[in-house]
């Protein structure tokens, strides 16, 4: 009907199990340094796409072991980022880093300075100092992370849920480890902890499969 809006489609959230991280992982140890680190990244901390794609490597602190996010990337125009402020002040945080990301990262890093330095003048980025970057310092194209997902979990017959999922995936995790709410808040950068509220339908969901599996199990011993 004329000037009626369709309504706005809501994809619905996902996000793995503890199996289905383990096999993620396992994934991610054969391929390139820059998308497993990425992925850890997102799992591990539950950074955002926009903003692995703003980290530089001023915003990590490797003795404390912590990232400090401040923007995001929303998308690159003629190959250069445009960078967008945080939402709320809450968006502006520092999270901690588990030890073996944090050593991971570290040694990306060094691998990365080997590179720009064989690079030379080829290195065309003076601007920023991404950690995300093409082989010569340039941004990543905001919508590459996306498409490398897609890819890999079909390569590795990983189940399929959108790469935002990842982000779901690190909130329920922390939630069924009985973490803090104001942790988990401040962690992913919310301005309310009522945030939390709208993964309970998620964890349910996985309640029952976990009781469901056992109803399965003893079925089969009949």
């Amino acid at each position: 009907m004329k000037g009626v809006k369709k309504p706005k489609l809501v994809e619905k959230e996902d996000f793995y199990d503890e199996e289905e991280i383990a096999s993620l992982f396992e994934a991610l140890d054969k391929v390139s340094d820059l998308w497993r680190i990425m992925i850890k990244l997102a799992l591990t901390m539950g950074m955002r796409r926009g903003e692995l794609l703003r980290l530089e490597w001023s915003h990590i602190n490797f003795e404390e072991k912590t990232i400090n996010i401040k923007q995001s990337l929303s998308k690159t125009i003629d190959s250069r980022p445009v960078i967008k402020e945080p939402k709320t002040k809450k968006s502006v945080r520092s999270i901690s880093m588990p030890e073996s990301v944090s050593i991971e990262l570290k040694q990306y890093q060094t691998l990365q300075r080997d590179n720009k330095s064989q690079v030379g003048s080829d290195w065309t980025e003076s601007e920023f100092d991404f950690v995300f970057c093409d082989p010569y310092g340039q941004a990543l194209y905001y919508t590459s992370p996306t498409m490398w997902w897609n890819r890999f979990i079909k390569r590795n017959n990983l189940r399929k849920i959108r790469l935002h999922d990842i982000l779901h995936t690190h909130v329920t995790m922390a939630i069924s480890a009985k973490h803090h709410d104001a942790t988990i808040t401040k962690r992913m950068g919310w301005s309310t902890s009522r945030m939390i509220d709208r993964y309970g339908h998620l964890i349910k969901s996985a309640d029952e499969a976990v009781a469901d599996t056992f109803e399965q199990l003893r079925k089969k011993s009949k």
